[in-house]
């Protein structure tokens, strides 16, 4: 029995298009799961997966409950821990408070940026981490820096902003991310295929190496990803999760 690790976006759907999901991802999922733990690392808050889980029902035609197929699921960065018995918060008080005051901050400046920044939306998740995107990619690095200079003049320091792709930018809590949540579950990482994408999701996929477990990434993988995947499909986003598992059953 191995542990399977999925991330979200970019790897179990194309977060660019709306919906695109293999049709097959369901089958697939379904017969591993006889024998095997499914388990979700992602960057969204819970309410916001489910909307990818509904996404996921439609595509796959089944009305049963998708979310059924897997073991726990791991939101924001893994900040909070949902299972069928409740969720666990896996940060602090002082940690929340800190970023809800970034929060409100940003939340202050979407309606008056400052001058040539171009806020699009703040992605406001429900526990530990905060997406910023900015309209044009040119600003997103200014920006960042405004931001540094306001955590550091409130020492704000159990925070970090971290670049996710092109104009977005995460506001995150120091220490805490998908490889602390995998860490706090105690899962057997020896024996398990984490698939993934994108920045960050390299310091679980290190951990996950180191190990003795196995990567598992679609075409639109960063380079980082790819240089240390044990099977890079020629296929993206979840089109490489079913071309893995399709063929590659024989090991599971």
């Amino acid at each position: 029995m191995s542990n399977f690790i999925f991330d979200v976006d970019g790897t179990l759907r194309n977060f660019e298009l709306e919906p695109d999901i293999d049709p097959n991802l369901y089958e697939c999922l379904s017969k591993l799961n006889v024998k095997n733990h499914l388990y979700v690392v992602t960057g969204r808050s819970y309410n916001n997966f489910q909307i990818f889980l509904n996404e996921f029902k439609d595509v796959s035609g089944d009305q049963s409950d998708v979310g059924n197929l897997f073991d726990a699921i791991f939101c924001e960065d893994g900040h909070v821990c949902y299972k069928s018995d409740g969720s666990d918060c896996l940060v602090g008080n002082i940690e929340l408070r800190q970023l809800q005051k970034v929060r409100s901050y940003i939340r202050q400046n979407v309606e008056r940026p400052p001058d040539g920044y171009f806020l699009s939306y703040p992605e406001d998740h429900l526990m530990g981490e905060i997406t910023v995107v900015i309209q044009e990619e040119a600003s997103a690095l200014s920006f960042r820096q405004y931001l540094e200079d306001f955590i550091s003049k409130n020492n704000l320091n159990k925070l970090v902003i971290r670049n996710l792709t092109h104009n977005r930018l995460s506001i995150g809590i120091k220490g805490v991310g998908k490889k602390s949540a995998i860490d706090f579950y105690n899962l057997d990482l020896a024996d398990s295929y984490y698939f993934c994408d994108e920045e960050n999701d390299v310091d679980l996929a290190k951990s996950v190496i180191d190990r003795g477990g196995k990567i598992v990434c679609p075409s639109n993988a960063i380079p980082e990803i790819k240089d240390i995947a044990y099977f890079t499909s020629e296929k993206p986003y979840s089109y490489g999760v079913v071309d893995f598992l399709s063929t590659h059953s024989r090991l599971f």
